[in-house]
């Protein structure tokens, strides 16, 4: 896996800090296969209303690039956010999430067609939302342990 750090400025962390955590979470969420295939861009930005974001680059359909943008001013730590957005890395290159080009805010979730709501009522209620909420504590918890 081919991973990027930008703006790294505006945080405590180390390019390679995030350049590790990233690969790490990869490795317990997807196949070494797929993971190698990917490229992740991670990013800062200090001006997000959220922790952070997920989109893909290249293909909509089973996309292999990744751009990931980080709020480090948010009040989550930015490596349980980066786990977060991990997750959604693996649900895209899964082809368990994909956006329907043609259906603006609507998503297609492991074969169903589903609104998309980017914040607010309903949004940690999405099936590829609460995957992401629900692995990315224990995630975060094995690299404090890995990392330690």
């Amino acid at each position: 896996m081919r991973v990027y750090v930008k703006n790294i400025k505006v945080t405590d962390l180390r390019k390679n800090d995030v350049t590790r955590a990233a690969r790490f979470f990869a490795a317990q969420i997807m196949t070494k296969r797929l993971a190698e295939t990917l490229t992740i861009n991670v990013k800062f930005d200090d001006d997000m209303d959220f922790a952070g974001l997920c989109t893909w680059v290249d293909d909509w359909n089973r996309p292999k690039e990744f751009e990931i943008t980080l709020n480090p001013n948010h009040n989550e730590p930015l490596l349980l956010s980066l786990a977060h957005e991990m997750v959604h890395v693996k649900q895209y290159a899964r082809g368990e999430l994909r956006d329907l080009i043609s259906k603006p805010g609507q998503v297609n979730w492991k074969g169903a067609r589903k609104d998309h709501v980017n914040h607010g009522d309903g949004y940690r209620d999405q099936p590829w939302e609460e995957e992401a909420y629900s692995l990315e504590h224990e995630l975060y918890r094995e690299w404090i342990l890995f990392d330690v």
